[in-house]
């Protein structure tokens, strides 16, 4: 994963990292040239019935863990100043990696934890800087489909 500063008015410049950054997010095969993680959501529930009976007794029946959802945002830039990276980068991630077109299981870790599912979904939007509103760039939301943790 790289890291991205912004160095001159206009520029971008892109410094290459192996190093832990504390509260780190990486997604597995998403390692972008011209785009950033920003955060994430990530929920999960039980799979659960409450039954309420007579005396104001309450009967809770817990049938295990439903999948979860991990939502990830970024940001994209239209491409490196060479013509290559950024938007292209999220549309072939997902293209290859959504789960009608690749069995594998996304690995999302969010510092030291591990959290697997499926690439579900995709939302991107257009933005512009008030300074600057040539200066285009998108955000992107890819959902994951998370299997319960155990």
């Amino acid at each position: 994963m790289a890291e991205i500063f912004s160095s001159r008015e206009g520029f971008v410049t892109v410094v290459p990292t192996q190093r832990a950054i504390p509260g780190r997010v990486s997604i597995s095969g998403f390692d972008p040239k011209a785009a950033m993680i920003s955060g994430i959501s990530y929920d999960q529930n039980t799979n659960h019935q409450f039954q309420h009976a007579l005396d104001n007794s309450v009967y809770i029946y817990v049938f295990g863990d439903l999948m979860g959802n991990v939502v990830i945002e970024g940001r994209a830039f239209p491409m490196l100043c060479t013509g290559e990276g950024g938007l292209s980068e999220v549309f072939d991630f997902y293209a290859k990696r959504r789960a009608s077109r690749s069995p594998d299981l996304i690995q999302v870790a969010i510092g030291a934890e591990s959290i697997v599912g499926f690439l579900t979904a995709i939302k991107l939007r257009s933005q512009t800087v008030a300074e600057d509103p040539t200066a285009l760039f998108q955000s992107f939301w890819f959902t994951i489909n998370t299997l319960p943790k155990v």
